[in-house]
């Protein structure tokens, strides 16, 4: 998908005030819908951040995680398409967008099937 095809709701999971607000305006300013935006007090998020989503969300799950070096996978039970980003505490910015691109044509692991 592309960033405009995204919906993504930015959480803070950070000690770091506005940290979700500052991130979903530059996350918009990349053409990415943004939903809600939200602090995330489940846990406090150690590594750069969290990308959770359910099975129909896994192709925008991946495209937002090329936006955060460091970024971890999480995949859940929800049912529709949404993308939560959670911004943990060693986040440092954004990748840029030529990053992103040569980030994108990188190939991918993907698990093969039995006996391979």
């Amino acid at each position: 998908p592309k960033p405009a095809d995204t919906t993504v709701n930015v959480l803070n999971g950070s000690k770091r005030v506005g940290l979700a607000t500052i991130t979903a305006e530059v996350l918009g300013s990349r053409k990415f819908k943004i939903g809600e935006i939200s602090n995330f007090d489940d846990y406090v998020v150690q590594t750069p951040a969290e990308v959770h989503f359910g099975p129909k969300s896994r192709d925008a799950a991946y495209l937002v995680s090329l936006y955060i070096d460091g970024a971890v996978l999480v995949e859940d039970e929800r049912t529709d398409g949404s993308v939560d980003l959670v911004i943990g505490q060693s986040f440092d910015d954004l990748r840029d967008d030529e990053t992103v691109e040569r980030e994108k044509s990188r190939p991918v692991a993907s698990p093969s099937g039995p006996g391979c």
